[in-house]
Formats: structure tokens, C-alpha cells, sequence
């Protein structure tokens, strides 16, 4: 039968706590669980008022029954135990839930909403309470729950933490408060006790750290009592309000102390007891206890109360109060310290003189409270509020009024040489005018003067006892007398200091003058032979300036013999006028210049343009000494001359060039006695002592040389002349080395170009026209060529112009042949064919590939270099590459033979060069074709100087020449137009080549053409002829001006890959 309300009802007037010591607490907490899980079912009411129902356990349906006998409540079960067992009591249980829900219905709103609120688990049960010691601050706070005692009220028998945490001694907890239980297990697991062994009897309130507040709270909220002591029995008041901590001030006779306190509203505890574990603040003997916020204050006072000297209040008060003011209570609770008075706050800037040598200034804080001032390092007290805007405020007037370059403006020590004392006073101390910022100068920086000593430099050279040729150099530095060290002067430059305390006085340095000799110094240790200054006497221009900057030259009477050698050799042997020719102004300063560095002995490089008159100039300085026989003079002299007007001079050149140098001594100066040597030895039916024999001048090639080396090294002779001396640019040549063994008094290199791909061509030239003049190549490499074309280093620049300005003779025709017609120069992009662009393209893609490939292998530039000329050569005409595209043809020659058939009939003729002699016989054979008459010069050609004649006369009117063949040495003025059919590397080969027709002689414009072939690998041959030139202006053309630019350095893998980008 269904249950009634009232019949519900009637389970309020069932008393629990009999059944609950009828079943035991373990039942009860079984029968509880089974309620929760709503294990009970089929709840009903008989006809005799007894309630039943089902009860789900361990897989059955136990019948149970609840009723009255007599008003007490009588529990049956259909289980093994008959009464009083889980399952009745769940049954119990769930009826009273019936009846709760019913009564809740019922009540006011008031009552629900409050009886909710103030619901707390159910605590029935017996009782739990918990001892904390802590009556001895030194001890730990030990705990101990508690149990209602039989003649006590508690005892703590039966009641240890073991006998409560452990669930083997389940039977001695039984009947405790379980709530009330579990939160005393819940302590001893924050204690962090719990480690798997048998428990622990001992547990203190600091072992559950910050966690023992909140947990304590827990405990009363649960109705758990706190006891300090059992006897008396002394309860713990738990303070639910936070106190908090802040800071105490007291005068205590001369010092002020500065001490922690606590304080809720306006209670105030002095000296709290705070426990650190547990960050709570016990009173009253350990009778009290609370909370406590403010804790990082706890870290201030770790070591006790603060004691503050009265010389130092005032800066506790300024510096520091106003701080802890911001985040902290600040009181004085017997009111000795008035907390409204502020000390007043200035910067000191105190400036002494240390040793006379060391200028100090030391920043302080000062502070000043009731009129006792105390210090302070600045920077210590730099960021608190009652400094920080007098900084800022007197940082902002330092920038407007004092240079950044004296003193930044930052306040931090400084140390400074005493020679920035008079401008310091005069830029910052005279500059800062503020009531905020006091000045205190000592007497010695006041009275501090700098002695207006000059620091005296000299320089001495005497002669080397390592090489005779050689001078050593000794620059030493000294103030009256005292030597001064060239250490001292430089580390005083490189810390930017103007003077230098010597002896007792401060004496003004000449950074500039100072840092030159230095350098100067530094290019002599770079030029000598081991690392040392020393210097030859061809570096004059550079001796010259160091003999300006020192204040006194010592130097030994053989130096200054060889210098003024060097300055007047042959400033007045006067120049033979040559047959028929008329020198121009240039040239006869070119002639004079070469006689006074023959006489000296001394040598050089005449680089004049192509086409400036350089043999005629050499022929003319010859002759000349030939009559003045002007070195016998100086036999007497000291310096070693050993010029003999009876020794030839021996001129070295292209075997292309020998013709001309016999030629042009012929024709401007017959009486000279010229032989030529085209011969080796093997073909000659004489010595080479003997075909020389009386000779003024002695001509031969390059390799006539090479091949009878220890021929000509055994004969000696006035001077070498190097014609077209690009020849020997490379040091490793066997030619170059047979060069530095021919004994001669000088040597001239001649070359219109002495820099054609890299500095090191003319390292090379000067080795053998000038040795000694650059350093060896170890250090001319590192610290010259690769600072000059790789880092664009203009310092270096400028030394190299240095050396090479007294020393190199240079002439542009746009400087001195200025009535040379013009010279047109035009590119002209030829299109190639269609079915040349397809073989081309095709070959172009292969060729790139295969280049790729190599370019991680060093040793493959050789086979670069050739897939490149390959290509080079289709874009020329495929015929040269493959004979089977030979009929497709070349549209430079087309383009060649359309301009030469519009140009012949008018009377202009034309030189045509190329690199490639197939070639250029390609182009013969078409222009015949077409009936236009040519001959040709290259490597192959017997008959030379017919095939010259033939062009010269007018004969023919088309000379067609091979770079190599024809390139230089010539003079061909006839031409007026000159076709470039291909770009060759070297820009100077080309400029060369067209100067052929643009020389001294020359009388009509000239037309220049180069063909380009449009979208080929020439297109970035020209830009890197651009960029060569640009080296070569830069280093040669501007010798003697200073002047600089981009420079290119060498032509290396990177240049050959970039030549098959599109």
C-alpha cells in the first residue's frame, strides 16, 4: 500500500540515535552509502503501520521492515542478521528522506533559505577535539586530537593520530563524528605525512605550512574545539578577521628604530609573534590566533628590528618611508617620530684631483631632516621617489646646455684624465645652474692648469747593416729631454685623450700628426724585407712625408747623397733632337723623366696611353745619354753608380713590336747603333756577345729571352726595357724570372695598361722595374690588392698612389694630345638568326649545366673557361663550333659587309679584330664573296710587314687582325673605322687594339663599332670589361690625384657563373 504524508510523517518521531547505537557506526555508514545509491525500492506501509521494502546487496533483494513496539523503533531484515542490520537501516534512512522532503515543502521560504545556508555535514556522532601546543614559541606547535573522556571532559586516549587514520583500528573510530573525522584525517594528509607506513604519533601545525589556516578554519566552522592546554583546559581563540603588518618608528635615544607590527583597525602589537611555517599570528600566550597579510614585510625584519643612525634619519625618511608608506601601514605608536615632516632632498656632484694625474667626480644624495643632513651614493638611491625627478629634471638641463662628447648627462662616477678638468668647469659645472644641485670642488681642481708643452718628435735614418741598399728608421718622441714612449702617445689617441702627463706635466698631443707618423711607420715596417721601418731610396715620397711631420731629421750623409741623387740626376743633360720629329711638350717631359730615373738609377713605369709616342719618348732619353755620358761624372761619388755609356741598353717586347722599335731608331735617331736579336741561339751562327757587340740599343722578344736564359744573363747591360710590359704579369713565369736575372743598372716597364685584371699585375711589373718599391707579395696581397678590390679600402688606395706617384709616368691622350680628332665609340646589338638562336639556346642549356656541375671544383675553371669560349664562339657564327652549321651563316658578318660596301667607295678604310683567327678567315672568305678585298694578320702570318704595307698603302682596304697577332705594336693611321666583331675579357686588349688607328698621326675621326650579339653570353662579357675598367682608372689613371671608385677584383668563379645567367 502506498505511504501517506501523515504516515511520513510519523518517521520524525523515530529517534535516530538509538538506532544509530543499536546498529553501530559502521552499519550506519553501510546503510548510508546504500541510501545514496539509491539501492532501496518498493518502499510501502501494511495494515499493521509497519513500513518495508527491497534492498539491493550483493546481488539480492532483501525484504526489510521498519516499525514501533512501545515507541521504540524496531528493525528486521529477511538477511542472516534478522535485525538491526545495514539493510534495515537503509530502509530507515530512505523514509526519513521521504518525510525531509515533505517537511521542506511545507516551511517558510525564510527558514529554507537559511536552514540551506547553514547546513553543515552531519556531525551526529561523538565529538572531536584538538590540542595545539602552542604555548612555547621555540617548540613546535604540536597536535593531538581529543575525545570526550568519562571522568574528563577530554582525553586523548583512544584518540592518537594512528588510532584515527588508520583503517585497521576501524573499530576504535567507530561512533566519532565522521564529518568531524574526516577533517582530522584531511590535516594529517596536508601534513604530508601520509607515505605509505605505519602512521605517525607526532604532527605539528607547521607541518601543514600555508595550508594550516584554511584547515583550522574548516575545524570550527565543523564545530571541532581548538585547546592549548589540557591543564587548565585553555582554549584557542580563532581571530576571523586578517590582521595585518606594517611598520613602527620610534625614537630610541640617538637612533631611530624602525620595527614590525600588527594591527587590526586600531589594535597595534609591537613585536608580533608570527609563525613563519604557517604565516599566523599567535596572542595572547598562544590563546589566540589569526590570519596575517603584509607577509613580505616578515623578509624586512627576518633579523630583528631596524636600527637608523641619527646622521642618517633624514635619508630614511625621504628615501625610503614614502616607499614603504605606498604598500604598508607606517605608524609611530608613542608618536617620538612625526610621520608629516619631510627631509629636503639635493644632488652633490664632489670633484677631486687624484695624483694630479686623474680627474674623480662622485655623485651623493643629501638629504636633510630637522637639520641633520646625511649622504647617500646617487646611484644607489638613482629610482626612489624623492631623487628620481631631480635626476630627470637636472638631466633634461644637461642636455640642453653641456656637449654629449664632455659628459652624457648620466649620473654615475666619473674618472677622467686631469687634462678635462678647465673644460669640464667651464661646459658642465658652469652650465648646471639649479638650487637643486650643489658643486664641491677640492683646491687642487680649482687651482689645476695644463702646461702648454709641445710633445717634440724626430726622426733618424741610418744606413741598414742587414742589406746595403736598405736605411733603417727611429722616430722617438721626447718632452725637454724626457723620453716619452710611442706606446704611451698611441694607447692616449686610442682612448681620445688630447694630452699626456709626462714627467709631472700635461702636454698637448698632435692626434693627427701623431696617427700619420704611425701609418707612415707602418707602410716602412710593410715595404722592408723583415717587418722593420725601413726604407730604399725610391720610397722618397714617402720619406718626404714623414721628414714634414717630425720636428728633426737625423739622417746619415749617404741618405741624403742618394736623395739628392735622386732629386737632380740628370736635370741638365739636354735632349737630342731626333731626325724629323718634333717632341711635343709632354713628351719632353716624359724624356727628362726617364733620363733623371736613369741617372738615379732608380727606374719606373712610363704608362702613357697607347698611341702617345712612348718609343719615341724612350728613343729620345736614349740618345740623350748617350751623349752626355752623364753617370761618369759621379764615379767619385759615394753613391754607387755603375751607368756606363758603353753597355747597351737591352729592349724586351712582343716579337709583333720588334719591327717598330727598329724601325722608329732608324728613322728618329740613325746614329744609334740598333741590333736586333730575332733568333735563338741554336739558329744563330754566332754568340750573342759577339751579334751585340758595340750596340747602343739591343732588341729581342719575350721569348728569345725565355728560351736562351743563361745567355743573356751572362752579359751585362746598361738598362732593361720592358715593351708592352703586361707580358710579365704573372711572377711565376719562367720569362719573369729570367728578367730578375739580367744584370742591369735600371729597367723601365712600358705599358699603356699595367692593370688589367688585378692589382697583382702590377705587383708583378714593379718587382722587376722597381724591386723593394711594394712589399713582398705575402703582405702586398693582404694588405694592399685585397683590401683595395674587395673592401673598397681608400686608405689603402691612397698609400698604393703614394708609392706608385713618383715612380709611374702617366698621360691620358684627353689630357695632353688634345688635337686628336675624336675618337667615336658605338655597341651595336646584332640579332641572331632563327635558326642560330635555336642552336644556340640549345647549346646554351647544356653548357650551363655542365658548368654547374663544376663549380664546387676549384681545378675546373680551365673547363669552364673553355665551355664559355664555346659559347662565346656560337655566338659568333655556329660554323666554328659545329662544321655541319657552317651554310646557316653569322649575322655579324652580314652586318660587317652591309657597313663596309657603304663605307669603301667614300675611300675610309678599316681594321676588323677578332679572337679568333677561323674566324676571321669566316669573314675573308664572305667579303671576298662579295668582292670586298682584304688581308689578314695573325699568329700564322710570314710575310708581316708586306701584309702591313699592302693595308697602309691603300692597297686594300680592310685589315683584318687577330687580337693577339696585332693587338699592339702597330701604327696604323690609315684606318679610320674599326669593327670589334667579339668582346674579348680584357678591356685593355680591346682599347689596345683600337688605338692601332686612334694615335699621334691619326688626323680624321675614328669610328669605333663593337657587335654585341643580342640575349648572349657577350652581354655579360662587356659589363665585366665595365667593371675591369673601373679598377684600372681607379688604381692607374688616377696615380697622383687621389682619386677612388668601385673596384673589381679579379676574374674568379662566381665572375665565370654569373656569365650564363639570363
Amino acid at each position: 500500500m502506498r505511504i501517506s504524508s501523515e504516515e511520513l510523517r510519523r518517521v520524525a518521531e523515530f529517534d535516530e540515535a538509538i538506532i544509530r547505537n543499536q546498529v553501530g557506526y559502521a552499519a550506519w555508514a553501510r546503510a548510508s552509502a546504500l541510501c545514496e545509491g539509491n539501492k532501496v525500492t518498493d518502499v510501502e506501509i501494511g495494515d499493521d503501520g509497519v513500513f518495508s521494502g527491497r534492498v539491493a546487496s550483493k546481488g539480492l533483494r532483501l525484504k526489510t521492515w521498519v516499525g514501533l513496539n512501545g515507541g521504540q523503533p524496531v528493525l528486521t531484515c529477511a538477511c542472516i542478521e534478522r535485525k538491526n542490520c545495514q539493510h534495515s537501516v537503509a530502509l530507515f534512512l530512505e523514509l526519513r528522506r521521504q518525510s525531509n522532503e515533505l517537511t521542506t515543502e511545507d516551511e517558510p521560504e525564510w527558514k529554507t533559505r537559511l536552514r540551506s545556508f547553514t547546513h553543515t555535514e552531519d556531525s551526529s556522532g561523538e565529538p572531536i577535539a584538538l590540542l595545539i601546543d602552542t604555548r612555547d614559541p621555540e617548540r613546535p606547535y604540536w597536535m593531538h586530537p581529543l575525545r570526550p573522556g568519562n571522568r574528563i571532559q577530554w582525553t586523548k586516549k583512544r584518540a592518537t593520530w594512528p588510532d584515527l587514520v588508520s583503517t585497521q583500528w576501524a573499530s576504535v573510530s567507530d561512533g566519532l563524528s565522521r564529518s568531524q573525522l574526516g577533517l582530522i584525517r584531511e590535516g594529517y594528509r596536508l601534513a604530508k605525512v601520509d607515505d605509505g607506513r605505519a602512521a605517525r604519533n607526532e604532527i605539528s601545525l607547521q607541518m601543514l605550512g600555508m595550508d594550516a589556516a584554511p584547515w583550522l578554519l574548516r575545524l570550527i566552522n565543523q564545530g571541532i574545539e581548538l585547546y592549548s592546554s589540557l591543564d587548565p583546559l585553555t582554549p584557542i581563540h580563532f581571530d576571523r578577521s586578517s590582521w595585518d603588518l606594517g611598520c613602527d618608528l620610534s625614537l630610541q635615544g640617538d637612533e631611530l628604530l624602525l620595527q614590525m607590527m600588527a594591527f587590526d583597525g586600531d589594535k597595534r602589537i609591537l613585536k608580533p609573534r608570527i609563525d613563519t611555517a604557517t604565516r599566523l599570528l599567535i596572542m595572547d600566550g598562544g590563546t589566540r590566533v589569526a590570519r596575517v597579510g603584509g607577509q613580505e614585510l616578515m623578509t624586512l625584519f627576518e633579523q630583528g628590528p631596524i636600527s637608523v643612525p641619527a646622521d642618517q634619519i633624514a635619508e630614511l625618511t625621504s628615501a625610503y618611508i614614502p616607499h614603504l608608506k605606498r604598500r604598508f601601514e607606517v605608524s609611530s605608536i608613542d608618536s617620538s617620530v612625526d610621520l608629516g615632516e619631510e627631509a629636503t632632498v639635493r644632488i652633490i656632484g664632489q670633484c677631486d684631483l687624484v695624483e694630479g694625474k686623474e680627474f674623480t667626480l662622485t655623485w651623493w644624495a643629501e638629504y636633510d631632516y630637522s637639520g641633520s643632513p646625511s649622504r647617500v651614493r646617487l646611484q644607489q638611491v638613482m629610482d626612489l621617489e624623492a631623487v628620481r625627478p631631480i635626476v630627470a629634471s637636472l638631466k633634461t638641463l644637461a642636455r640642453q646646455h653641456v656637449p654629449a662628447s664632455l659628459w652624457d648627462g648620466e649620473f654615475k662616477n666619473l674618472r677622467l684624465p686631469a687634462w678635462t678638468i678647465p673644460q669640464f668647469r667651464k661646459d658642465v659645472i658652469d652650465q648646471l645652474n639649479d638650487s637643486r644641485l650643489a658643486w664641491e670642488i677640492n683646491d687642487a681642481v680649482l687651482t689645476f692648469m695644463i702646461d702648454e708643452i709641445p710633445l717634440h718628435s724626430s726622426i733618424r735614418v741610418t744606413p741598414s747593416e742587414a742589406h746595403n741598399d736598405w736605411f733603417d728608421l727611429d722616430v722617438r718622441l721626447d718632452v725637454g729631454g724626457y723620453p716619452v714612449p710611442f706606446s704611451d702617445v698611441l694607447e692616449a689617441i686610442a682612448h681620445s685623450e688630447h694630452y699626456l702627463y709626462v714627467d709631472g706635466h700635461w702636454v698637448s698631443i698632435d692626434k693627427e700628426t701623431i696617427e700619420s707618423i704611425t701609418a707612415l711607420l707602418e707602410e716602412a715596417r710593410t715595404l722592408s724585407f723583415d717587418d722593420e721601418p725601413r726604407l730604399v731610396p725610391a720610397h722618397l715620397g714617402l720619406w718626404e712625408e714623414l721628414d714634414c711631420l717630425t720636428d728633426t731629421t737625423v739622417d746619415s750623409q749617404q741618405w741624403e747623397a742618394r736623395l739628392e741623387h735622386l732629386r737632380h740626376a740628370g736635370a741638365d743633360i739636354p735632349l737630342r733632337n731626333s731626325v724629323g720629329a718634333t717632341l711635343r711638350p709632354y713628351q719632353v717631359d716624359g724624356a727628362h723623366w726617364l733620363i733623371a730615373r736613369a741617372c738615379s738609377q732608380t727606374g719606373g713605369i712610363l704608362a702613357d696611353d697607347m698611341g702617345l709616342g712612348k718609343t719615341l719618348q724612350l728613343l729620345t732619353a736614349l740618345a740623350s745619354l748617350k751623349d752626355a755620358s752623364v753617370c761618369e761624372e759621379n764615379e767619385e761619388s759615394d753613391v754607387a753608380s755603375s751607368f756606363k755609356h758603353d753597355l747597351p741598353t737591352l729592349v724586351v717586347a712582343p716579337t709583333s713590336v720588334l719591327s717598330t722599335w727598329e724601325k722608329e731608331a732608324q728613322r728618329f735617331f740613325p746614329d744609334l747603333n740598333v741590333r736586333t736579336i730575332n733568333t735563338t741561339g741554336k739558329r744563330r751562327e754566332r754568340s750573342l756577345a759577339s751579334e751585340i757587340e758595340g750596340a747602343d740599343i739591343v732588341i729581342t722578344s719575350y721569348t728569345i729571352v725565355r728560351i736562351d736564359d743563361e745567355e743573356w744573363k751572362q752579359i751585362p747591360f746598361n738598362g732593361l726595357i720592358l715593351d708592352e710590359a703586361q707580358n710579365v704579369k704573372n711572377p711565376r713565369t719562367a720569362i719573369h724570372r729570367v728578367l730578375r736575372g739580367i744584370e742591369r743598372n735600371w729597367t723601365f716597364a712600358v705599358s699603356g695598361t699595367p692593370v688589367e685584371n688585378s692589382l697583382g699585375d702590377l705587383w708583378s711589373i714593379m718587382a722587376l722595374a722597381m724591386p723593394g718599391l711594394l712589399p713582398k707579395w705575402s703582405l702586398f696581397n693582404d694588405k694592399i690588392r685585397r683590401p683595395i678590390e674587395n673592401d673598397h679600402d681608400v686608405t689603402a688606395l691612397n698609400r698604393l698612389h703614394s708609392l706608385l706617384s713618383p715612380n709611374m709616368m702617366r698621360r691620358t691622350k684627353e689630357e695632353v694630345a688634345t688635337d686628336l680628332p675624336d675618337k667615336i665609340e658605338s655597341v651595336i646589338p646584332i640579332d641572331l638568326g632563327t635558326e642560330h638562336r635555336r642552336i644556340y639556346d640549345q647549346h646554351l642549356m647544356a653548357e650551363r649545366a655542365k658548368i654547374l656541375s663544376l663549380t664546387d671544383d676549384p681545378s675546373a675553371k680551365i673547363d669552364i673557361l673553355a665551355a664559355l669560349t664555346r659559347l662565346r664562339q656560337l655566338a659568333l657564327d655556329p660554323g666554328l663550333v659545329d662544321a655541319t652549321c657552317g651554310h646557316i651563316g653569322s649575322a655579324k658578318i652580314e652586318y660587317l659587309a652591309t657597313q663596309l660596301e657603304q663605307i669603301i667607295p667614300s675611300g675610309h678604310q678599316a681594321l676588323v679584330f677578332s679572337q679568333f683567327t677561323t674566324f676571321l678567315t669566316r669573314i675573308r672568305d664572305y667579303l671576298e664573296r662579295r668582292g670586298i678585298a682584304t688581308v689578314q694578320l695573325d699568329g700564322s702570318t710570314t710575310r708581316r710587314d708586306e701584309v702591313i704595307e699592302r693595308f697602309r698603302s691603300g692597297e686594300v682596304p680592310v685589315f683584318l687582325i687577330s687580337l693577339k697577332a696585332g693587338g699592339t705594336g702597330l701604327t696604323l693611321t690609315e684606318a679610320d673605322y674599326v669593327y670589334m666583331m667579339d668582346p674579348w675579357w680584357n678591356p685593355a686588349a680591346e682599347a689596345q687594339a683600337v688605338d692601332r688607328a686612334h694615335r699621334i698621326g691619326q688626323t680624321k675621326k675614328v669610328n669605333v663599332y663593337r657587335l654585341v650579339g643580342a640575349d648572349t653570353i657577350e652581354n655579360k662579357v662587356v659589363a665585366l670589361q665595365e667593371r675591369k675598367r673601373e679598377l684600372v682608372s681607379t688604381v692607374v689613371e688616377s696615380v697622383g690625384n687621389g682619386e677612388g671608385g668601385e673596384l673589381l677584383s679579379r676574374l674568379d668563379m662566381s665572375d665565370l657563373v654569373d656569365l650564363l645567367d639570363n
